[in-house]
């Protein structure tokens, strides 16, 4: 895991700008740093590297032959199996143990196809010299972020935002505007802004390419989820998923560093528990807990450790004192505004692993996106059903009644309610087929954001995260399930609870089996119970051409704090 960053321009001081940047992004990567320049074509190329696989100075970058120029950011998971294939076909030599050396001998053989064989989560930066071209290339869901910003006069790139500092900060109104009116804040008509005018996105499974000589850029898909279906039986499919899941999270624990794993009372956190047992691990755990609170998962924490195996426990208690101390570093941590204090206690994590001298965490992120993870995804659901089986349409119906849980689900679960959600989805123009939206999901909306808020608040206290679900292998395997393997008998993500349930976690049943949608919340209202709608907030709306009738607190919070001078 690493900081990478760069400069074309023929009006500034490559080196000067090069060492601004690395400055900005030390927290990155601080066990080692290195720059390429090229004046001749004006372009400067940077490396802050987070040491995680072979920690010898031989897997130091930038990598630099006659013809290219490599920096990356992330962990290529497969590397091994890749040298191997490479040592057989190619008869390549390597002089590294680590992942860095087998990409860059891919890029040499397969150019910009290498990425097919990539499975991973990685940012890279490429300068073609016989080309004259630059490449930027993010991962295929979006887990290792990749910024840059183009005018007439020069071309600059980095892991985050921060290290544009020289950069006018001023808002995107429509992304601004989209913020202030929608609950969501990723704005899914323009994927590829930022809270900023000049600072751009490089989006999930794209890479784009900066011509220097012509200076113009060019965006291109190089991923996209296979449309194929599943005959197997359930079976026969939890099976193969089992097996898959053994493979995937195998891979994400290869490291040379301790590491350990973000433990919730929820499902996701304790099937990756699971499957490290399995694998012979017994890992760190580290969770936040809320005495008192109703957001409070310790007592489902607690169970899940008396059945895992486990190593040192970390636990971190957010107080509302840590809020006021903490909120300014969060926010600038942040570098865009974010939706709540899940942030602020996510950052008080891995502040305490980083205390702690772990430097590489596992998560859960993905697993809502992919196994159908949220209540809503029952409409789409139902909606494909009405078409193909009615009676069998209104017999799964009645079993929906069982998801009503608690307060937070009475109003939206309630059955009648249901009934007249699914009429109105009857009556849409077309509406999404259930994987349809998963997949608009999984490569934008709130995943795109809680990703970023792992990548900020884990790299600011230079900490690798890696989120296992997110493997494409995975997503592909799922994708091609019937939606009655992943929604049933008024259950999300069905058969993942079902591999869970046949595993040695199975004595966690009430867990698994829990109709309770279990996350990382916070006692949102007591952190921010001093808050208000301030005129400055409301005066820069204004100033902006933006209403601020649907301004909330929070959001009049994060406005003046990202965006009043």
């Amino acid at each position: 895991m690493c900081g990478i960053f760069g400069i074309k321009s023929s009006n500034k001081n490559l080196l000067n700008e090069l060492n601004k940047m690395h400055i900005g992004l030390i927290h990155r990567g601080p066990d080692n740093y290195g720059y390429y320049l090229n004046e001749e074509s004006k372009i400067g190329m940077g490396h802050n590297r987070l040491s995680i696989l072979d920690l010898s100075e031989k897997s130091n970058q930038p990598f630099e032959n006659e013809n290219y120029v490599i920096c990356y950011n992330g962990e290529i998971y497969n590397y091994l199996e890749l040298r191997d294939s490479l040592k057989h076909s190619h008869q390549n030599t390597f002089n590294t143990q680590g992942d860095f050396e087998v990409l860059c001998q891919l890029w040499l053989l397969y150019g910009i196809k290498f990425l097919d064989f990539l499975d991973g989560m990685f940012a890279i930066t490429i300068f073609d010299k016989i080309e004259s071209k630059l490449y930027l290339i993010r991962d295929r869901f979006g887990e290792k972020p990749l910024y840059y910003r183009h005018t007439n006069s020069e071309f600059i790139y980095a892991s985050e935002i921060k290290a544009f500092d020289a950069v006018s900060k001023e808002p995107d109104i429509e992304t601004l505007g989209h913020f202030i009116n929608n609950s969501q804040y990723y704005n899914e008509s323009n994927p590829s802004s930022t809270f900023y005018q000049s600072i751009k996105i490089v989006q999930p499974s794209h890479y784009l390419i900066f011509d220097i000589i012509k200076n113009e850029i060019r965006e291109e898909s190089y991923y996209s989820l296979k449309k194929e279906r599943y005959n197997a039986s359930l079976t026969e499919a939890s099976f193969e998923l089992n097996a898959l899941l053994l493979k995937v999270i195998g891979r994400r624990l290869r490291s040379d560093v301790d590491y350990a794993t973000l433990l919730s009372g929820g499902l996701d956190s304790n099937v990756l528990m699971t499957f490290q047992n399995i694998l012979g691990d017994a890992p760190n755990i580290v969770s936040a807990i809320f005495p008192k609170k109703s957001q409070d998962e310790s007592s489902d924490i607690f169970k899940s450790l008396e059945i895992h195996k486990t190593n040192k426990q970390f636990f971190v208690k957010p107080t509302i004192e840590q809020f006021q101390d903490k909120i300014s570093q969060v926010i600038k941590t942040q570098d865009e505004p974010f939706g709540s204090t899940s942030v602020f206690a996510q950052h008080l994590i891995f502040e305490e692993l980083k205390r702690n001298g772990i430097k590489m965490a596992i998560d859960g992120q993905g697993a809502d996106e992919i196994f159908a993870g949220y209540h809503y995804y029952f409409d789409r659901y139902f909606y494909e059903l009405s078409f193909s089986n009615w009676n069998n349409f209104k017999n799964k119906l009645s079993k929906y009644k069982n998801l009503r849980s608690d307060n937070r689900f009475d109003n939206y679960l309630s059955f009648k309610g249901r009934i007249s959600n699914i009429k109105k989805q009857l009556l849409m123009n077309n509406p999404p087929t259930l994987n349809q939206l998963l997949e608009k999901n999984l490569l934008g909306g709130e995943l795109q954001e809680m990703l970023r808020y792992g990548d900020r608040n884990s790299m600011h206290s230079s900490i690798e995260l890696r989120s296992p679900f997110l493997s494409h292998e995975l997503v592909e395997f799922v994708f091609k399930l019937p939606n009655e393997f992943k929604l049933r008998d008024g259950f999300t993500k069905y058969i993942l609870r079902k591999v869970a349930s046949e595993s040695p976690f199975s004595k966690a049943q009430n867990i698994i089996w829990s109709i309770e949608k279990k996350g990382f919340v916070t006692p949102f209202s007591d952190f921010t119970i001093k808050l208000s709608i301030t005129n400055k907030a409301i005066d820069f709306t204004l100033d902006h051409g933006l209403d601020p009738s649907n301004l909330t607190p929070w959001k009049a919070f994060m406005i003046q704090s990202y965006f009043s001078e």
